[in-house]
Order: C-alpha cells, then sequence, then structure tokens
C-alpha cells in the first residue's frame, strides 16, 4: 500500500472553512447572542450567586426557580465557569467569544483570532491565580482552578514563590505581548521628566506673574476733539494720492540678452571644423567598382509550367466539398 504525503500548505488548505456571507452572518450573530448572554449570566452570579447553589441539585424540577437573569440556564453556566471554574476572570471567555463573531463577520485575519484566543486563556488562568493568592480563605474571586493551583503551589514554595512566578508571567506578557522594552520604558520615563520639567517652570512664570494688591495702576484718558479726527482723516487721504501718482509713474524695465556658455566639447568640435574643415564623405566611395553579372545564378527554364490534370482534380475536389 502508498502512503500519501501531505506538505504544510495542504493540510492548511485542507483545514481551512470557507464560509458565505449568509453562514458568516449567522455564525457570528450567534456568537455575539452567546457571548452577551453569558456575560449578563455571570454578572447576575455575583447578585444572586449565593441564593441560586440549592436550585442547581434540583435543576430539572420545574417548580423551583433561580433568581439569576437567564434563569436555571444561566445561574448553572455561571457556577460551572466562575464558581467551579476560574473565578472573576472568567469573564474572558465571553468577551473572546464576541471577540470571535467580529472576526468572522468582518472577515478579519484568523491567525490574530487564534493568538487572542491563547492570550486569552493564559490571562484567564494568571487572573484566578492571582486572585487565589489575594483571596486564599474564601476563594470567591478566584473560583476552584485558582484557589487550588495556589493550595498545590504553597506547598512547594509558599506564598512568595507564587508572587514571583506572576510578577514573571508579567514581564513576560509585556515583552512578548505588547513588546515593551527597556528603551521604551527609558523613553516614558524622559517623558514624564519633561512634563514635570514644564509644569515647574509653568508654576515658576505664574507666581512671578502675580500682582500685588497694593501697587496701582494708573490709566490715562484719551479724548480726540472733532477737529484733530478731521486732520487725520485729511492726512490719511494726502498719503493715499502720493502712493498712487508713485504707482502711476511708468517704470522702464531693461531686459539683456542672456547669453549660454558652450561647453568644452562644443568649442573644441568648432576649433577642428577651423583647423581641417569639414568632413567630405564622398571621398572614401572614389574607388568603388560595381560587381559583375557572373555574380548572378543562371536558372535552365524560366518559364512558369502549369498541369492541367492537377488543376481539374482540385476543381472537382472544391465542387464536392461545395455540394455535401
Amino acid at each position: 500500500m502508498g502512503k500519501i504525503k501531505l506538505n504544510k500548505k495542504n493540510k492548511l488548505q485542507f483545514l481551512r472553512i470557507e464560509l458565505n456571507s449568509s453562514q458568516k452572518l449567522f455564525i457570528g450573530s450567534t456568537l455575539a447572542v452567546i457571548s452577551i448572554a453569558l456575560f449578563v449570566s455571570f454578572g447576575s452570579y455575583f447578585i444572586t450567586g449565593f441564593n441560586d447553589q440549592s436550585v442547581l441539585t434540583e435543576f430539572t424540577s420545574k417548580s423551583v426557580q433561580a433568581e439569576n437573569i437567564l434563569n436555571k440556564v444561566g445561574a448553572l453556566l455561571a457556577d460551572f465557569f466562575i464558581n467551579k471554574g476560574f473565578g472573576i476572570f472568567a469573564f474572558t471567555i465571553p468577551i473572546l467569544i464576541f471577540v470571535s463573531s467580529i472576526f468572522i463577520l468582518f472577515e478579519s485575519n484568523k491567525s490574530k483570532l487564534i493568538k487572542h484566543w491563547i492570550w486569552g486563556l493564559l490571562i484567564m488562568i494568571w487572573g484566578s491565580l492571582l486572585f487565589g493568592l489575594l483571596d486564599l480563605n474564601s476563594g470567591i474571586y478566584s473560583g476552584i482552578v485558582g484557589f487550588e493551583m495556589n493550595d498545590f503551589l504553597k506547598i512547594y514554595i509558599g506564598n512568595l514563590g507564587t508572587g514571583f512566578i506572576l510578577f514573571l508571567c508579567v514581564i513576560y506578557y509585556l515583552s512578548f505581548r505588547l513588546n515593551i522594552g527597556i528603551d521604551k520604558i527609558k523613553n516614558i520615563l524622559k517623558r514624564k521628566e519633561f512634563t514635570n520639567d514644564i509644569n515647574s517652570n509653568k508654576r515658576d512664570i505664574n507666581k512671578s506673574i502675580i500682582i500685588d494688591p497694593e501697587v496701582e495702576i494708573e490709566t490715562t484718558n484719551i479724548r480726540l476733539d472733532t477737529n484733530q479726527l478731521d486732520s487725520l482723516v485729511e492726512n490719511s487721504d494726502s498719503i493715499d494720492n502720493e502712493i498712487k501718482n508713485d504707482n502711476s509713474e511708468n517704470i522702464e524695465i531693461e531686459i539683456e540678452e542672456i547669453k549660454l556658455e558652450k561647453s568644452e566639447s562644443d568649442n573644441r568640435a568648432k576649433e577642428l571644423v577651423k583647423n581641417f574643415g569639414e568632413v567630405d564623405p564622398t571621398l572614401e566611395l572614389g574607388n568603388f567598382k560595381f560587381p559583375n553579372l557572373d555574380i548572378l545564378k543562371q536558372y535552365d527554364s524560366e518559364g512558369i509550367t502549369i498541369n492541367k490534370e492537377e488543376l481539374e482534380e482540385n476543381k472537382t475536389k472544391i465542387v464536392n466539398t461545395l455540394n455535401n
């Protein structure tokens, strides 16, 4: 039996799923509704979650009703993802589902969507571990997953070691996900120092501008008579007339001819023509001889022969083809 080998490109093409516009609309809107429903049920859990614990044991009975906004289904999903799962960071699941719906509706890059899911799940685990470290006694915000992970790590590395691991995870996220390095941190610190210097300079300027209340500012009232105004108007009219007279005078403009300097190659060419004269192309053709007729090829039969039988055969073929 022969084995079929698949290249990586063929595997990727096999895994690709092409959706038409109606399928994209249906799947994207469905994921958006599911994400909103999960978000509402998770939010309602922190208000009515303790009262709905007894309802989960009687899920099939119609007489018992839950206080969650989505009733028994909402209480069950919230208890699974929050209480038995990752605590308050379980909200990352409806957020990721909503982001997936947007990617499907607007045909965005699928590789970016996969990265969002991977980093989102890692953040969810990190958050449950963090709240498990901060709230070891109750475990309300960490969930069972965060509580159990902290309990396990506490046995081997203690709370301080767990804090170091969480800190290293933050540095890993900043460096590889957000691409923040030492240079960016230095630039941020320099900007803060620059803004602080500007603010301090502004404060110093404002302090120097403050006027003492005891200093009295003298104001002078300027009054102009009507005669003074008339004289000012007459002076302005005379100035306008002088400007018009100056502009009316004819201004003569002389334009000199522009002389273009020739290059060295043009000057050399002119010197050569003066010294030796222009080139006569017919001088080299003085000794030319025409070729003899012996070079031509002679043929025995110069006339054209016509074969009548061949003409008649061709004629009959043409007539037969036209009749058919």
